[in-house]
């Protein structure tokens, strides 16, 4: 048999390309042509940079407030429908929740050191957190941290 006889190699799927990844390709792709057909059939269309500039900005939103996982068929139909107040709404209502916490911490540990944490003991003062592990207790005098040994 020669090289031409031979069947072309089929792609190999790359160990982090997961059928989960390619659910989530699927919907974004039909969420865009939603978009798409929705902001080409209004009576003034936008230009096709201004379309495809647009749905990227509301699908990074959706992909900062809700984990890929939960990315549903239902995208597309939120994505058009999905004003700047509503974006602003759904942003506030992320804050205060338990994965808004818990992306809130993730940041918050990406940060140079020091760290502040609030006490939960005492909502009046701090934990300051030094690179080594060191906790100090404390509270904030004219913009300077003052430990709580530190004050007799």
């Amino acid at each position: 048999m020669t090289q031409s006889d031979e069947q072309p190699d089929q792609p190999t799927m790359d160990s982090e390309l997961s059928f989960s990844a390619l659910e989530e390709q699927d919907v974004l792709v039909q969420a865009f042509r939603h978009f798409l057909q929705i902001e080409l059939s209004k009576p003034a269309p936008k230009h096709i940079s201004d379309v495809v500039t647009e749905f990227s900005r509301r699908v990074t939103f959706f992909t900062k407030i809700f984990d890929l996982d939960h990315l549903t068929d239902d995208l597309a139909s939120s994505i058009p429908v999905l004003s700047d107040a509503k974006m602003a709404q759904l942003a506030l209502d992320a804050v205060d929740s338990a994965s808004g916490r818990e992306r809130l911490a993730r940041y918050l540990k990406t940060r140079p050191y020091p760290h502040y944490e609030s006490d939960p003991s005492n909502r009046d003062l701090l934990v300051r957190v030094e690179e080594n592990g060191t906790r100090v207790l404390g509270h904030f005098v004219n913009k300077n941290f003052v430990a709580l040994n530190d004050e007799q």
